[in-house]
């Protein structure tokens, strides 16, 4: 290859790289933390997380190989462009169209395997996390009783064991609520159990069995003749999980349009009519134009990069940036106008990639070597990075109180850090929201959803994807300002005048704990309500109704030091219990010693439970004796806090919130190892960003004296490590192999002590 084409690709491809590298890792985070539920399962097969993480990354590239070329192709050609390199190879009689051959190459080259990642790989991925997700279905239904939690996934039962083994699949203490379809209620006590699972069925095997059966699911009645209690030595009770009718539907489920590769496609088009033949051809000729973006953005990329002139670098992504959201944008509509009928299937799938490639070629056969929108581009990044000055030879704002304390290169480093910041951190949430948008899409088009109602999900959407690409846009900003600083030798010049590495990293250190408080009360004041919002949003886009996050329907709570275990439906008031129904357990807490049933029960402050027009069974060696009352008091210890509805998820909870969670749930005796990790995460997590600027300080002026870009890419994988060193250990502490403490705070620990190993060892 001749010189002057490896020196265009030499410009071109590490920001290509670069790009690829952050939009894969943040994007891919994106996609485990949607698939969290099921990864974090109990004693979930290694092997199924990593099919799950392996099929996620094929559709993850297909989207940000073309994202990464355009941002790649720009951002060098502007960066050629602002050192008037392609001003010199155009007077040396180097043509458009050379300059153009080696990078529409490139694109040719990545079209290729973004059509074979589309067209072969990407439906293989598909299926195969639908089948690790119904092979992680099945695990969970291997043995679908946990201690002390109430299961009610099976149809008409509610399960509870008071103690257990779940790895032998041993118990103590069952209590079982099963409702008949003639409205029978039929309550199972037993001393101990055991699950048996032999040819894909499930069984539980009760010993020292009570079995007490009233003719009405809520009711208490005195008429003995319709109450039955026996006893038994052992019982078995059929546990149908659903895992033969999931097996069934594994086995003879017909795949989707997304798993089916471009033959599939083709085939299932010729054999279908009306409807469902659009659909399954708008599907291939979608998956076709994205295949094609590459080299569609390419063209775009180099009418926007040969035209460069002034802003180099950050002009280059901000105009990528620009035509990344208007490109996938573009596509949107084209499948809206499709699916309404105003565009035929061909033209609205392709409609994006033409419109690109038209701009793109409009561009490139432009005369003259500048634009208006480069123009523009540049405008704003001078006006954000302007260091004019007034009359007095300083900047008017930097009078005010920070720079007497921190002084003038203090206050240079800070303002270079916030704009780096801005910008990185307003890029990834774009990225961030566009892929969200374009994987939600075809739900939104089936449910009719409203652009409003999308709006506000993607609004409520911000929380959750902020702090979560707040650490790795701090360690890009500080590799970016510090590594520039190091290449321009302006740390030369502080280390000569008397400041030492560690004051010179003083801004850096104070903008990252400004981040981190900012991150904290993010998490804390908006982020559970943010999340509550988007959750119910989401729900109603994907299946068209809304589903309330809080639990509904009838409750059902046991208290172990008073072994009463309570079913009732809330009030109005919190305090108000409808239609409630009272276990109340013998001295041994196994089996039944007298049902309590009314109308209403009040929660008084004092500990008391009052329940009007109550109807009270007492249960004993086979007898049973009935009263009434108009009002019947039990007691109960901290009543204001076990009867209060809570939520179920930590990322809809703030810290103190899932400490009185936790603290009720203490209460009950149920397993809080991983609501801990969450406590633990949510304290450890604000940091995060402080301890990336630990480790982006010293390795930036390491390698930034090299390259920025290699600094840069150094910090992508610092990212990548640091949120891989986070879900293992979660994982750790999900397995119960480290204490939940040790698993949530190792990560931040370990990197913390690197950051500081690394501020020892570099040159001051």
């Amino acid at each position: 290859m001749k010189l002057v084409e490896r020196y265009i690709l030499g410009a071109v491809l590490p920001y290509f790289a670069l790009a690829l590298l952050i939009l894969t890792v943040a994007l891919f985070a994106q996609q485990t933390a949607r698939l969290g539920e099921i990864l974090s399962g109990n004693n979930l097969p290694f092997n199924i997380i990593f099919d799950i993480l392996t099929g996620l990354l094929p559709s993850v590239l297909v989207f940000t190989i073309p994202m990464s070329l355009l941002v790649g192709i720009t951002t060098g050609l502007g960066r050629m462009g602002s050192d008037s390199e392609l001003t010199s190879l155009r007077a040396g009689g180097v043509g458009t169209w050379r300059l153009a051959t080696p990078v529409l190459l490139l694109g040719l080259v990545l079209t290729m395997v973004t059509l074979y990642l589309g067209l072969i790989v990407t439906p293989a991925a598909v299926g195969l996390i639908r089948r690790a997700t119904f092979r992680a279905g099945v695990s969970k239904l291997e043995s679908p009783v946990e201690p002390r939690v109430f299961n009610m996934e099976l149809p008409g039962k509610v399960i509870y064991v008071k103690d257990g083994d779940h790895n032998r699949g041993v118990w103590e203490g069952v209590f079982i609520h099963a409702q008949e379809p003639d409205r029978t209620a039929r309550l199972v006590t037993a001393r101990t159990g055991r699950i048996d699972t032999t040819a894909g069925r499930s069984e539980l095997v009760l010993n020292d069995v009570v079995v007490t059966t009233l003719s009405e699911a809520n009711e208490v009645v005195a008429d003995g003749s319709r109450i039955v209690s026996e006893k038994s030595a052992q019982l078995r009770v059929r546990l149908d999980t659903g895992r033969e009718a999931l097996l069934k539907e594994l086995a003879g489920r017909r795949p989707t349009l997304e798993e089916r590769g471009w033959r599939g496609l083709l085939e299932e088009s010729r054999q279908t009519q009306g409807a469902e033949q659009q659909n399954v051809l708008y599907a291939l000729h979608r998956r076709l134009a994205l295949g094609f973006g590459p080299l569609a953005l390419t063209v775009l990329g180099l009418g926007l990069g040969l035209h460069a002139r002034r802003g180099g670098r950050g002009v280059g992504f901000l105009a990528a940036l620009g035509a990344i959201i208007a490109y996938y944008l573009l596509s949107l509509g084209g499948e809206a106008l499709s699916r309404t009928g105003m565009l035929p299937v061909p033209a609205g799938a392709w409609l994006a990639t033409f419109a690109t490639v038209m701009t793109g070629t409009v561009f490139l056969t432009k005369r003259g070597h500048g634009w208006g929108a480069w123009s523009a581009c540049g405008l704003i990044t001078r006006r954000i990075g302007s260091r004019e000055q007034n009359e007095g030879g300083q900047r008017p704002w930097l009078k005010s109180w920070p720079a007497p304390l921190l002084g003038l290169l203090d206050v240079t480093v800070l303002q270079t850090l916030g704009i780096n910041f801005v910008l990185t951190f307003a890029a990834l949430i774009a990225v961030f929201l566009i892929f969200t948008l374009f994987e939600l899409w075809r739900f939104i088009i089936a449910t009719n959803s409203s652009v409003t109602l999308v709006a506000l999900y993607l609004f409520y959407l911000i929380p959750l994807a902020g702090i979560g690409l707040a650490p790795i846009s701090m360690l890009v900003t500080v590799l970016i300002t510090y590594a520039l600083m190091a290449r321009r030798s302006e740390a030369i010049a502080w280390w000569s005048s008397g400041q030492s590495l560690y004051r010179l990293a003083l801004p850096g250190i104070l903008f990252a704990s400004s981040t981190a408080v900012g991150y904290w009360f993010v998490q804390e004041n908006l982020l559970p309500a943010a999340n509550r919002k988007q959750d119910v949003l989401r729900g109603y886009i994907r299946g068209g109704e809304v589903r309330g996050t809080t639990p509904s329907g009838r409750q059902w709570l046991a208290v172990l030091e008073s072994k009463h275990i309570y079913s009732y439906k809330y009030g109005a008031d919190e305090s108000l219990l409808l239609s409630p129904l009272i276990y109340i357990f013998d001295k041994d807490g196994v089996h039944l010693a007298g049902i309590i049933a009314g109308e209403r029960a009040v929660v008084m402050n004092n500990g008391a439970v009052t329940v009007t027009e109550a109807a009270v069974l007492s249960i004993g060696e086979g007898l049973l004796n009935f009263s009434y009352s108009q009002s019947f008091s039990l007691h109960e210890k901290n009543v204001e806090s076990i009867f209060k509805p809570t939520l179920n998820k930590p990322s809809e909870l703030n810290h103190k919130q899932l400490s009185d969670h936790m603290e009720a749930l203490n209460g009950q005796r149920i397993d809080t190892a991983r609501h801990l990790i969450a406590s633990y995460r949510k304290q450890s997590d604000p940091f995060s960003p402080l301890v990336m600027t630990l480790i982006g300080i010293p390795l930036a002026l390491a390698f930034g004296r090299k390259s920025a870009i290699h600094a840069l890419a150094l910090a992508v994988l610092v990212g990548l490590s640091f949120w891989a060193a986070l879900s293992f250990f979660q994982q750790l502490g999900y397995y119960k192999f480290l204490p939940p403490i040790v698993a949530a705070l190792s990560p931040a620990l370990i990197f913390t002590a690197a950051g500081i190993y690394l501020f020892a060892k570099a040159r001051t």
